[in-house]
This record gives structure tokens, C-alpha cells and sequence, in this order.
């Protein structure tokens, strides 16, 4: 009961931070998509990439019958789009940084290499921590009968092998006054020839 409760409250636990953090990225990227689009499209546009990168991950991790060369493909496509959504956002609404730049000792640099360095770092890190939620959710709940199936045959072979090299190996003994069977056919035929003609010749005798 305790193991129960505790997986399921790491799996809300790990769907909530996903949630949380995916919804403010895809909320940075309708401002961007909003550039080329409606607003309604730029919001649709937002929830199929966020939900596209996703499912390129998922695929990446558990799918086996996919062309991964495909999906590493759209995933990175995906998650560069993002990352520029969200660091146009920032670059955009960024108030006053100067007191960053005085911590970090850019304050002699140009104001706009200031601010796009906080972009980057402020917008830019959002999708790859909501990837990371979501790769280790899958992680957690991802199933293992593969490698459950796979150790008891494991097993087997290796107490197989044991028993093989346990085996004492019989060595093969010499024959020994082998003769062949022919060969001793013959012998016995004419060790009979040779007793008939003995009783032929002691008959003989008693007959003179």
C-alpha cells in the first residue's frame, strides 16, 4: 500500500512540475508564433509543438518500430523552435537587468549583449526542463519485462554451462586382443579341422 502511494504520488509529482513548466513555454511561444499568425493560430501552433516535442521524446525512448532518424530529427527541430520562442519572449519583455549584469560582471558589455544573454538563460532553459520532467516520468513508469524475461533464460544457459563443465569426460580405453571378426572365424574353423584330423588319426591307430 505505502509503495503504491509513494509511486504514484512521484509520478503526479513529476506531471505537475511538467505541466507547470510546458504551459509557461507554450504561452512564451504564442507570443512568437503571433509574429506570422492570428492569434488563434499562433495558439494553435503553441500546443502542437509543445505536444509534438513530447511525443518525439516518448518515441525516442519507448517505440522500437519507429525510424528514430526521424524523430531525433523533428525532436531537435521541435525543441529549437521552442527554445527560440521562448528566448524571443524574454528578450522582449526583459525590465531592468542591470542589477544581473553587476552580479555576473557584464556591466561594462554592450546593453544589448546584456540582454541577450539573460534571454538566452532565462527563455532558452525552459524546454529542456520540461523535456527532462517528462523523460524522467517515462523513465519511472516505463515497463521492464523485457529485461524481466530476459534474466531467467540468462540464468538457465549459465547453470547450463556449469553442468557441462562439471561433466567428467570419460577417456576412451584401449582395445585391447581386438581381432577382427572375420579373423576369428577362421581360427576357430581351422582349430576344428585340426581336432577332426586328431581323431582321424588316433581312430586310424586303434584300427591296426
Amino acid at each position: 500500500m505505502k509503495s503504491n502511494i509513494l509511486k504514484y504520488g512521484v509520478i503526479s509529482v513529476f506531471i505537475l512540475l511538467y505541466l507547470i513548466v510546458s504551459t509557461i513555454s507554450m504561452i512564451h511561444s504564442i507570443d512568437f508564433f503571433s509574429l506570422s499568425n492570428s492569434y488563434h493560430m499562433a495558439l494553435s501552433l503553441a500546443t502542437a509543438f509543445e505536444v509534438g516535442q513530447v511525443a518525439a521524446l516518448c518515441g525516442i525512448l519507448i517505440l522500437d518500430k519507429t525510424n528514430k532518424t526521424i524523430v531525433w530529427s523533428l525532436f531537435i527541430l521541435l525543441t529549437s523552435m521552442q527554445i527560440m520562442s521562448n528566448v524571443y519572449f524574454s528578450f522582449k519583455n526583459m525590465g531592468d537587468f542591470s542589477t544581473w549584469s553587476e552580479l555576473f560582471g557584464l556591466i561594462d558589455e554592450d546593453a544589448s549583449v546584456q540582454k541577450r544573454a539573460l534571454s538566452i538563460i532565462s527563455g532558452g532553459i525552459l524546454p529542456v526542463v520540461s523535456l527532462g520532467f517528462i523523460k524522467s516520468l517515462v523513465d519511472y513508469i516505463k515497463p521492464e519485462s523485457n529485461s524481466n524475461q530476459e534474466q531467467p533464460v540468462q540464468l538457465i544457459e549459465k547453470e547450463t554451462a556449469q553442468v557441462k563443465n562439471e561433466e567428467p569426460v570419460e577417456e576412451a580405453e584401449p582395445l585391447q586382443n581386438s581381432e577382427p571378426a572375420e579373423k576369428t572365424l577362421v581360427t576357430k574353423q581351422v582349430e576344428q579341422v585340426k581336432k577332426s584330423d586328431d581323431h582321424y588319426s588316433i581312430w586310424k591307430k586303434n584300427k591296426k
